[in-house]
């Protein structure tokens, strides 16, 4: 098993035997220069400073053939999944080499493959094979080849890391959108990269598909849903009922109330203090969501246009008919594009 240590101190290393590379090169043109002026060898120390010279390089060229042989053997697991279980950590890209490695396999509908990128534990359980099934009788294929963005939609993209009877568990979850022929897919990859007590527990443990609709219509029913290990959802949802904002997607329900423009909404909401104020000024939300975090509710309205792309508020409240405490501008791409009045603490 390969040790994994600190970045840190690889770069220092790395560093230390680079100055000393340097002085050793130097070292060494101070000898070419002394065989080529000086004529009388007898009166310099043979070969003096090319002796030190090559042993100042020596050290970068081991660090070089360590570093060459570590490259070699990361190349040689067959998955992301198989580096970690090995006790190597997680590093930067393998998230979207994770990513790939899934899509790939589903692609050449490898179930194999994909069913071996999860977690033991997740294969273990007496359901995954007949969900495995499902997933891919659902797949729409060609999803490998789609240009995906690292979104920001329900539980925000990052990690997490728990503790499991005392031990360090590095606990990570991925979200991504991407459009394929006019048709627009998420997916939520949740994985874990490190347990040192128990490697049963390392590789995905969690990961879902869906389309436009079904992301809409779960943004209705709330984040708190559980979902499977394995589910691909294609729920189709006429697009003209879906709102694309901020990456996501919303089933909209205007009310036919008068669209604002950002100014006009800040105004309004520095006389508003809670939900049913917000309602009273501004009508209906077209859009809402529970979120699991301490914004507690999202609410949504259209504000007037930029040019060609369309523009919302999303107000967040601290309940379902809390107080308002933020309220941020979004785009149809564009996560927030600014923030509209200052934070208010919640109430308590």
């Amino acid at each position: 098993m390969l040790m994994t240590y600190s970045p840190m101190i690889i770069f220092l290393l790395t560093a230390a035997a680079g100055i000393a590379a340097a002085a050793g090169v130097v070292l060494v043109i101070v000898e070419a220069v002394n065989i080529l002026m000086i004529k009388d060898r007898r009166k310099t120390k043979k070969y003096y400073y090319l002796k030190r010279g090559l042993i100042c390089i020596a050290p970068l060229a081991v660090i070089g053939l360590i570093f060459g042989a570590y490259r070699l053997r990361l190349a040689m697991y067959s998955s992301v999944t198989d580096k970690w279980r090995d006790g190597i950590m997680m590093s930067s890209g393998d998230d979207d080499r994770l990513l790939n490695e899934i899509l790939t396999a589903a692609d050449n509908d490898d179930r194999v493959k994909l069913a071996k990128l999860f977690s033991a534990d997740t294969r273990g359980k007496k359901d995954f094979e007949r969900e495995l099934d499902a997933f891919m009788e659902a797949y729409p294929g060609g999803m490998s080849s789609i240009e995906l963005t690292d979104c920001h939609f329900g539980l925000a993209s990052g990690s997490g890391h728990t503790f499991d009877s005392g031990d360090y568990v590095g606990e990570e979850y991925r979200e991504y959108g991407g459009s394929n022929g006019g048709n627009r897919y998420y997916i939520r990859v949740h994985y874990i990269d490190y347990c040192k007590t128990n490697k049963d527990l390392i590789g995905v443990y969690n990961l879902v598909i869906m389309s436009e609709g079904a992301r809409a219509e779960f943004n209705l029913t709330g984040e708190k849903k559980e979902y499977s290990s394995l589910l691909c959802d294609m729920t189709y949802v006429d697009h003209d009922s879906i709102r694309i904002i901020g990456n996501d997607a919303f089933m909209w329900d205007s009310d036919g109330s008068e669209i604002r423009t950002a100014d006009q909404v800040k105004e309004i909401l520095d006389g508003c203090v809670d939900y049913d104020d917000m309602v009273a000024a501004l009508g209906q939300p077209g859009a809402s969501r529970e979120m699991d975090s301490h914004l507690k509710y999202e609410y949504y309205y259209e504000i007037a246009a930029e040019g060609d792309s369309k523009r919302y508020v999303c107000i967040n409240t601290d309940g379902a008919r809390g107080g308002i405490t933020s309220c941020y501008i979004y785009g149809q791409g564009d996560r927030t594009l600014g923030s509209l009045i200052e934070f208010r603490w919640p109430q308590t």
